[in-house]
């Protein structure tokens, strides 16, 4: 079993390849000469990791759950603005479950 010091050790090179692979690829993204199709994928990916992750919450079956769920969709779909969708979300799911929905 690995001593606390290894632990630690792969700890941070994990963190730090994750670092630098989120960087990395910030950086390229401003310098690279992009098609505009590409960009405009690229600028659409919060989106759909917002949506990939709320997906199986909708389904649940928790009407607080769902209702915030339904929050966040219109807003992102009205504003495009992913942290207000995910704020309201949050709202509305924390609204619902403290009224004992």
């Amino acid at each position: 079993m690995p001593g606390a010091e290894t632990a630690i050790v792969a700890i941070g090179l994990m963190a730090g390849v994750t670092y630098a692979t989120r960087f990395g690829g910030a950086w390229f993204v401003q310098r690279a000469a992009l098609p505009a199709s590409t960009r405009r994928f690229i600028e659409a990916l919060g989106m759909t990791l917002l949506a990939a992750l709320t997906a199986p919450a909708a389904v649940s079956g928790d009407p607080a759950l769902i209702a915030g769920v339904v929050a966040a969709g219109l807003v992102a779909g009205l504003l495009r603005r992913p942290l207000a969708s995910m704020a309201l979300a949050v709202a509305t799911t924390a609204g619902l479950r403290a009224i004992g929905l």
